[in-house]
């Protein structure tokens, strides 16, 4: 048995299940899956978060067979220096006396931690902007701050003992810069099939779930369902932290358009059913990873559209959807399939099969059962 470690400082209100805070991102839900799936296999799961609702709760939680250790309070991280977050971070990190330390990019902190206190870690890659970059870059980010923080990253890229990339791509990506990866698809949980002609509503709902972050491109949602006013759309996603104008525009903006509903944020127990009942799910990212939102829409028959994104060329090789490329062509995707359901159906009950096939976790999570082993043999 191994014991491993999730640093994921946002994943608290997913692991209690409750609405503390209104953020839920795709690494968070794609950790728990595997952190609960390596808890089926006999493994020692604990998680590293913030400590929500502030001092009164307890320092460290059981919950599910997964222990939860707190760091600080998240309301505290914008008054906090750097330097009590990483202290911080790093106790809790050496509270959970693992074998394994998994994370997505820490700032340098995992690496720290490595060092201190001779532990091994993986990083796992959340987007191609890590893999091109080192880090992400928003709209409120200074610039010392993001040159400092990819430094961070790509010490912590060459530090780890392994690096799991999400795609292809991203392997290759990394390769140039000389670090070598393994790939290992996002896992989820494959809940049994549907009869999805019964679910999916009429007319057809077209779809949009995401952060209200600029790299999102949320605004490009809200001019497509100004050109589609014929048909419906829902649109999902919290505000980003430090983009609050972003977030503000979407929210009022929305209100002016008749045809769609933003209903802000929808926590991940709740989520699915908006999935299984939308005919078309809409990416308008400049970059991503491999989003799980894909996933979740594919195993609810739903095919996806992409502006920008298509990992590894899934999208189009499989015929779960269309790789639009230009906006334009978007504009004409949707409105293709929103007006041939044969076509849907088609490319719903073919993104239904591929995500079985390639997203099971308990395939996924075996895989990194048996990395795990290896990397504590070594």
């Amino acid at each position: 048995m191994v014991k491993i470690c999730f640093l994921s400082l946002n994943a608290y209100p997913i692991l209690a299940n409750t609405k503390v805070h209104e953020f839920a991102g795709g690494a968070e839900v794609e950790y728990i899956c595997l952190g609960r799936e390596l808890v089926n296999l006999g493994h020692d799961v604990c998680f590293v978060t913030y400590k929500e609702r502030g001092y009164e709760v307890p320092e460290i939680e059981k919950i599910g067979g997964i222990e939860i250790i707190k760091s600080y309070p998240k309301y505290r991280a914008n008054t906090l220096n750097i330097l009590r977050k990483v202290r911080y971070i790093l106790k809790a990190l050496r509270k959970a006396n693992s074998d394994i330390y998994f994370g997505y990019g820490s700032s340098g902190i995992l690496a720290l931690h490595s060092l201190l206190y001779n532990k091994k870690f993986v990083f796992r890659i959340s987007s191609d902007i890590i893999a091109r970059r080192g880090s992400y870059f928003s709209s409120n980010t200074r610039l010392l701050c993001y040159y400092l923080m990819s430094l961070a990253n790509r010490v912590e890229l060459k530090k780890a003992a392994i690096v799991v990339a999400q795609t292809e791509r991203q392997k290759k990506l990394l390769a140039k810069k000389g670090i070598k990866s393994i790939v290992i698809r996002n896992g989820f949980v494959i809940k049994p099939s549907f009869s999805f002609k019964n679910e999916k509503t009429h007319p057809p709902i077209v779809l949009w779930v995401g952060t209200l972050s600029y790299v999102k491109q949320p605004q490009l949602f809200l001019k497509l369902a100004k050109l589609l006013s014929k048909a419906q759309f829902e649109m999902i996603g919290p505000k980003a932290e430090g983009e609050l104008q972003l977030f503000k525009y979407v929210e009022e903006e929305s209100k002016k358009i008749p045809n769609i509903n933003y209903r802000g944020f929808v926590h991940p127990s709740e989520i699915d059913i908006f999935y299984k009942k939308a005919s078309v799910l809409v990416n308008t990212s400049i970059y991503e990873g491999f989003p799980m939102s894909f996933i979740q829409a594919w195993l609810n028959y739903t095919p996806t559209i992409s502006l920008n994104v298509d990992p590894d060329g899934i999208i189009e090789r499989e015929g779960v959807g269309f790789y639009s490329k230009t906006f334009d062509r978007l504009v004409h995707d949707v409105h293709l399939l929103i007006t041939d359901e044969k076509l849907r159906e088609e490319m719903g009950w073919r993104a239904r099969k591929y995500a079985e096939r390639e997203f099971d976790i308990r395939f996924i999570a075996r895989k990194y059962a048996n990395i795990f082993e290896k990397i504590i043999k070594s």
